[in-house]
């Protein structure tokens, strides 16, 4: 029995190499796009989706529905898995890093539970970077707006003086 075949009707697998790494991509059945079934629900914090609105689900939906743009989701995990990571070994290589102040935020609920500390990530990267936890999966602005909203407001005031 092939759970995800039963998933989504009338849907054929294809296997797209990438570099190190093969990507399993179902296309064309009928009902939700899988992404929509396992992804995110996979991402969201253990409460799952229902903090997400209506209206935004209906987004990730919509995306996920257009060929042309899930066609696009593969190719930038693709070169996430090839081209990019070429460059950004170049990169860092060659000692260039992003130089602009650059802010990241992370669900607490997605990363962090014994992973490497994502500001620690960020600052092979970068020559100035600050960020902070959101209670959240991985999709904060739906799951916490409140405090994305703070913590991004946060970072804007304080740098507008250094300009």
């Amino acid at each position: 029995m092939n759970v995800i075949a039963d998933l989504v009707p009338g849907s054929a697998e294809h296997r797209i190499p990438t570099e190190g790494a093969e990507m399993s991509v179902r296309t064309g059945g009928s009902g939700p796009p899988l992404m929509l079934l396992h992804g995110l629900q996979s991402w969201a914090s253990p409460g799952g989706l229902s903090p997400c609105s209506a209206e935004a689900l209906a987004h990730y939906r919509a995306l996920l529905e257009e060929p042309a743009r899930v066609h696009a989701v593969c190719e930038d995990y693709r070169a996430g898995a090839g081209i990019d990571r070429r460059l950004d070994e170049a990169d860092l290589a060659a000692g260039r890093k992003i130089a602009c102040p650059t802010f990241v935020l992370w669900g607490s609920e997605y990363l962090g539970h014994g992973g490497a500390n994502p500001l620690d990530v960020w600052r092979t990267w970068c020559t100035d970077v600050t960020g902070a936890a959101v209670k959240a999966g991985h999709l904060l602005a739906e799951e916490n707006p409140q405090a994305t909203l703070a913590a991004l407001g946060a970072f804007l005031k304080a740098r507008a003086g250094n300009s």
